[in-house]
């Protein structure tokens, strides 16, 4: 069985710090298959948003959104709204092309 990666945005009530950081590198290594396959970023044009990318066991969206969705509220605090999303690792592989450091 293959991977796909899982993507979890999160809005807070006040500017994403150090400490939110740390809370969705948790929350997603805590669900992720590969430790080196998460990562978390912040859209440059919202400082209240946080989102966590990593790689999990392919399954039914419907199967494992619920879990983890309870994983990262389990661990974050000052949170407002949330997102979950998933794509085919194949996509994740092209889009690491194209960025630029």
């Amino acid at each position: 069985m293959g991977s796909m990666i899982a993507s979890v945005t999160i809005k807070f009530t006040v500017p994403a710090g150090e400490k939110h950081l740390e809370q969705m590198r948790k929350a997603a290594g805590f669900l992720t298959d590969s430790q080196s396959s998460v990562e978390v970023l912040q859209p440059a044009d919202d400082p209240k948003k946080l989102t966590a990318r990593f790689s999990v066991p392919e399954a039914r969206e419907a199967d494992i959104v619920d879990e983890i969705g309870r994983g990262f509220w389990n661990y974050i605090e000052d949170y407002s709204d949330s997102s979950i999303g998933f794509s085919s690792k194949q996509r994740r592989h092209s889009a690491n092309r194209r960025r630029t450091k």
